[in-house]
């Protein structure tokens, strides 16, 4: 076998540009598909690092028919506590909740990402500490009796200097100080996939690290994830039934109490119990990325096999080049099975060079798919390092692609005509005929794959133009923001309304500033509030849905954003606690509930809210994602609320809005040099991580289908060029016989076209079943779009049309005489 090897490479390093050409080709497949799986394994296959995670599940709830389970943080701690005491399914039950939180020691102060606990976090999972200790049931018994906290291995290396008397050390979170206890073991980040909290406290904590802390008591705050495991012999069905039987028990008071017959009511009382599998964590991350991460496997695995079969054509032409070695050894008695086992082993080693190029290649493209993932209040945090999966698959797929590219050739330049090949190693072999067949084959395969990735690169990047170029009812190119939570730094109401008030101010001043505002939910990112709406001698439809999303504004909102105030005022000044309760509403809830007649000066109420005046009318705009209709919505006066909430800045500039970002924070820090900057972005950024999912298949797809259509031209050219070749001499009688440049031209042309148009007979249909796997990403166009198809199309056709013509032109080119005296 050493032997082989040896023989493979002398071969291989004898013709460096074929070699070349093999690797780079396949590394680029392999590469592709390592990345893209590393991804996919970080998002839905990698076990949490924790004692027997098959027995993990997450506990959530879903109405009948409903297709997306509830929210993750789904349930009130009084529900949780009764759940986790009475149900005999699982061998123990936990809550958290993830928030961002403000970290003071050692004289910095940096935002950092905290997760409540439950005591029994540690336990159920069975993690155990790297220093120190976890928590026990008793650090998480009494309200505020315990500051203790559990840090990250990750955080103590990054912010502590892996220092190892960390244990005992004071640190501040949110204004109020706590003993570090222990560093969690490496390698655990938590039970959320891409959620990475780096400092952890008891949930009987959450009122000092929170201004607008939730009531414990309270069945009506809904603000706790839960996770179990599942007792040994329990199926997840049993332990389904047993939890929703104790959990509609526990929900009969409040059920009861529910008189209407609304949308939300109906699903609120409709409301089960559901489990599922946590062995792999729980995410919206891998509910948003699932589909888009298949797509872009199926894609990666197509460009692999283009590789695969450009290297075969690539393969195929070198054994013709070598036809009449292998007729010489063969007629001096060495095997076939011996000569095949050459050519695999010169196969395997293309494939081992390109795989381990490949890795290079995807550690790089890993960084960049990273990019792609939304970063907002909740950052996304991923380690798609190469691990035992991942290598694994690495090495699997390299071994099939060696497999898959060398043996069709292997087999074919080992079945030589001996005769015709030791009198001229030119001369066409007995099998030449089904080899020239077998490589006019995989040319027609490299073609319709092409024209599949084609057809659903230009799907999606058309999708992608569509959804930008959908009016989401804001001109806010010029608008920068960023996230600011003087509450989390011990800021009261008023000082938390002056320290606004002085900053907008102070913003004001600055050159280039055109308007400048503050709001509780920055529009398309994701973060949104729905409430209910009563409006004074409306009668609801039946099954009509009254409410609307609300969002908590400052004064200004809607000239920084861009919006047009169609009727009424703005908010001012004027608008404070003590002055009437104002609403401004947009105008699909105006015409909802007022038809035609104009609302302002009415009243609508809103849940607790009640007797608002509304002053205003603004346009229809966006809120949640570009893909809806504009929504009914509501805006508050944030004058007039009492959330101490995370607030985002907004400034609209005259010019480029990143030229105001340090000027911006050096006024911050001359009014709190302490206070944390964060989520610092432009509106347009904005935009784009809403439609991150989007931006991902579509760059993807179209950069590999553009790869893919280089390796079919290649291939393409590949075949010709070698059809010339062996076909000079007849080419030379034809232009002897009077033969003109044109029509050896349209002789060469018209093969590649019916090689082509072949392809294109199989890709097409290839591509429209394909496109099943396109549902839900496509905006604006269905997955049939005749443009796009037709336009895939022509590009394939003229991609090869070119590739055709260097080889037709130098078939025209072709001097009979010399022809002529061709072997």
């Amino acid at each position: 076998m050493l032997n082989d090897f040896r023989y493979a490479l002398r071969q291989l390093l004898k013709t460096p540009g074929f070699t070349a050409v093999a690797v780079l080709s396949l590394a680029l497949g392999i590469g592709a598909n390592t990345a893209i799986f590393s991804l996919l394994n970080a998002v839905l296959l990698k076990s949490l690092p924790v004692r027997q995670p098959e027995q993990l599940v997450v506990v959530a709830t879903k109405a009948p028919g409903q297709t997306q389970i509830g929210p993750i943080s789904s349930f009130s701690y009084p529900v949780f506590r009764e759940l986790r005491e009475k149900n005999p399914g699982f061998s123990g039950m936990f809550a958290h909740n993830a928030l961002p939180m403000s970290m003071s020691g050692g004289g910095q102060t940096e935002r950092v990402l905290g997760e409540l606990v439950s005591g029994n976090f540690f336990s159920v999972l069975g993690v155990n500490p790297h220093l120190g200790r976890v928590f026990t049931e008793m650090d998480d018994q009494t309200p505020g009796a315990h500051p203790v906290a559990v840090i990250s291995y990750n955080f103590w290396q990054r912010r502590f200097g892996a220092d190892p008397q960390i244990v005992g050390q004071r640190i501040s979170l949110n204004g109020y100080p706590f003993t570090v206890i222990g560093v969690s073991s490496p390698g655990f980040q938590g039970v959320q996939v891409g959620v990475a909290p780096e400092v952890r406290i008891p949930i009987m904590m959450t009122r000092q690290v929170l201004i607008d802390a939730p009531v414990f008591e309270n069945r009506w705050s809904m603000w706790l994830a839960i996770m179990a495991r599942l007792k040994p012999g329990v199926s997840l069905q049993q332990a389904q039934a047993a939890a929703d039987t104790i959990f509609q028990a526990i929900r009969a008071p409040e059920v009861s109490r529910i008189q209407g017959d609304s949308p939300d009511d109906r699903i609120f009382k409709s409301l089960r119990i559901h489990l599922s599998s946590a062995q792999t964590g729980a995410s919206n991350l891998s509910r948003r990325f699932s589909q888009p991460l298949l797509v872009l496997m199926c894609v990666v695995g197509i460009v692999l096999l283009i590789a695969c079969l450009n290297v075969a054509n690539l393969l195929l032409a070198r054994a013709a080049t070598r036809q009449k070695e292998i007729a010489v050894r063969l007629a001096l008695g060495a095997g076939r099975w011996r000569l095949m086992r050459h050519l695999l082993t010169e196969g395997f080693l293309l494939s081992t060079l390109g795989g381990m190029l490949g890795l290079l290649f995807a550690l790089w493209g890993a960084d960049v798919l990273l990019s792609f993932l939304p970063q907002g209040r909740i950052p996304t945090v991923l380690e798609i390092k190469p691990d035992s999966q991942v290598l694994g698959f690495l090495f699997c797929i390299s071994l099939l692609t060696g497999l898959l590219f060398s043996l069709a050739p292997a087999l074919h330049a080992t079945r030589p005509n001996l005769i015709p090949a030791l009198k001229n190693e030119t001369v066409a072999v007995s099998g030449g005929n089904r080899r020239w067949e077998l490589r006019q084959v995989l040319v027609v395969l490299q073609v319709a794959l092409s024209l599949m990735l084609l057809v659903g690169a230009g799907l999606f990047v058309r999708s992608l133009r569509n959804l930008k170029a959908v009016d989401d009812g804001y001109s806010a190119d010029q608008v920068v923001m960023m996230a600011l939570d003087p509450g989390q730094s011990g800021y009261k109401l008023d000082q938390l309304r002056s320290f606004y008030a002085r900053l907008a101010e102070r913003v004001l001043a600055l050159p280039g500033v055109k308007s400048a505002t503050y709001t509780r939910n920055v529009p398309l990112s994701g973060r949104w509030s729905r409430i209910g709406v009563e409006v004074p001698g409306y009668q609801p439809r039946l099954d009509e849905e009254m409410a609307a999303l609300f969002n908590h504004v400052a004064p200004q909102f809607f000239a920084t954003f861009g919006m047009t105030l169609l009727s009424g005022r703005d908010f001012s000044a004027q608008d404070t606690p003590d002055s009437p309760k104002v609403v401004i509403i947009n105008e699909k809830l105006a015409h909802c509930f007022f038809g035609n007649a104009d609302p302002v000066g009415k009243h609508v109420s809103l849940e607790d809210l009640k007797d608002l005046e509304i002053v205003g009318v603004v346009a229809d705009a966006k809120y949640r994602n570009l893909r809806e209709q504009a929504p009914q919505t509501v805006y508050l006066p944030l004058s007039q609320s009492s959330s101490m909430v995370q607030r985002t800045f907004c400034v609209r500039a005259s010019g480029i809005p990143r030229n105001l970002i340090t000027r911006i924070r050096h006024e911050v820090r001359g009014l709190d040099p302490n206070l944390p900057v964060f989520d610092i972005k432009t509106f347009e950024d904005q935009v784009n991580e809403s439609v991150s999912q989007e931006r991902l298949v579509a760059t993807l797809s179209s950069f590999f289908g553009f790869f893919a259509l280089l390796l079919a031209a290649l291939g393409l050219y590949g075949v010709m060029a070698y059809s010339v070749a062996r076909r000079t001499r007849e080419i030379g009688i034809r232009m002897a016989l009077g033969a003109q440049t044109g029509n050896v031209l349209r002789l060469v042309l018209r093969e590649t076209l019916l090689l082509v148009l072949i392809g294109i007979a199989l890709g097409l249909p290839a591509a429209l079943a394909a496109t099943r796997l396109t549902k839900g990403l496509l905006f604006g166009l269905t997955a049939t779009d005749p443009f796009t198809i037709a336009l895939a199309t022509l590009v394939m056709i003229a991609v090869a049309s070119l590739a055709a013509w260097m080889p037709a032109r130098r078939a025209a080119r072709v001097d009979p005489m010399v022809a002529l005296r061709c072997e």
